[in-house]
């Protein structure tokens, strides 16, 4: 992915909780993904009406993403969708380009 392309829509600060009940905001984030019961980082892509994920072609380690998740244990997000910290988003930045 060529982040180059995309770093003016980025929303770093997404809070998924309130994403629907807020004025919708269009562009991209990054999530972690557990909808198939494994954690993947997914680029997360906001249209007006709808939002869909995709994983990225490289992948952090495991252990990076469970550490990030485990702060959001007993959280309920819809669609399995979890935040990422900030040592995930260090990653993006460093590893796409």
């Amino acid at each position: 992915m060529d982040l180059k392309r995309i770093k003016d829509k980025i929303h770093w600060e997404l809070n998924l909780e309130r994403e629907f009940y807020q004025e919708r905001k269009c562009g991209y984030s990054f999530v972690i993904d557990v909808y198939e019961g494994r954690p993947f980082l997914a680029l997360y892509r906001m249209t007006l009406n709808y939002s869909s994920t995709t994983p990225l072609d490289i992948q952090p380690p495991v252990e990076m993403m469970v550490r990030a998740l485990i702060p959001q244990a007993g959280a309920v997000i819809h669609y399995g969708l979890y935040h990422i910290d900030s040592s995930i988003r260090n990653w993006i930045e460093e590893n796409t380009s």
